[in-house]
């Protein structure tokens, strides 16, 4: 019997693209999703077969992981936009 991703043999591969785009490091992901660095690069290499919720669980870790770079990004440029108010305020 096929497992569900057997029949999506280059879903590891895509998931490694995804990540690498998303600037997230190997480590990271794994650690999110509780394995090691080697067996998530097995996976994502195609050496190993990905467990039918790895790809899900995945994706939400990168999505978590974006939000959490957005929040950050949103927090410095609210900063940088009161700076710039109250240097404009002080030049007036």
């Amino acid at each position: 019997m096929e497992t569900a991703t057997a029949s999506i043999p280059r879903i590891g591969p895509t998931l490694a693209t995804l990540r690498v785009r998303a600037n997230v490091r190997q480590r990271e992901i794994a650690e999110r999703l509780g394995l090691s660095q080697g067996h998530l690069s097995a996976l994502e290499t195609g050496k190993l077969r990905l467990p039918t919720q790895v790809p899900s669980a995945y994706i939400r870790e990168l999505h978590s992981h974006l939000q959490e770079q957005l929040l950050e990004m949103q927090r410095v440029l609210a900063e940088i936009e009161a700076l710039t108010s109250t240097r404009n305020e002080e030049v007036k």
